[in-house]
């Protein structure tokens, strides 16, 4: 994880990447706080060099997500890799917020600790828009209401607003 920065980043790459951290920290509890410093710096690295390349396409953005959220289920976290991975994937979600058109389905991305639903909506209807978080498909078979949000202001006149409702399940 040591040649990120010599990488030539593609979209290959970084998919391959993102499914290295995630297999190494598939069980945290097996993995060295300083192997979790490094696959969280390799990943959070990758996500603030090439976030435009990551948000072309939804498979990678869900790998990098995953490989984010396997980071923060280590208990013995550093506060400051904590912050990291959380500013990696504020970041991630804000440049990935170019991919949902006005009037589109949220990209809904769920993995273990985060649940992050992106939309974007015109100014004309915001007012009246409900925005939900992102659901695995078994709290969707349960019929779990997820978290609602209503902005409750002022539609418009013009304009474009992107919503982005990021939920940490972390320990």
């Amino acid at each position: 994880l040591n040649t990120v920065s010599i990488q030539q980043a593609t979209v290959d790459v970084l998919l391959s990447r993102a499914t290295l951290v995630s297999t190494i920290l598939v069980d945290t509890s097996q993995v060295s706080d300083s192997a979790v410093a490094d696959c969280g710096t390799a990943i959070v690295n990758t996500v603030f060099a090439s976030s435009a390349l990551i948000c072309q396409k939804s498979s990678l953005i869900s790998a990098v997500m995953s490989a984010l959220s396997s980071i923060l289920d280590k208990t013995s976290l550093s506060t400051s890799l904590r912050n990291r991975v959380v500013n990696a994937t504020s970041f991630l979600t804000y440049n990935c917020q170019s991919q949902v058109a006005i009037g589109e389905a949220a990209l809904q991305l769920v993995s273990k600790n985060v649940r992050t639903s992106i939309s974007s909506v015109d100014a004309a209807t915001i007012g009246s828009a409900m925005f939900h978080s992102a659901q695995s498909d078994l709290e969707k078979f349960a019929n779990q209401l997820p978290t609602a949000l209503s902005l409750g202001i002022l539609s418009q006149s013009s304009g474009t607003y992107g919503i982005t409702i990021t939920e940490y399940m972390s320990k």
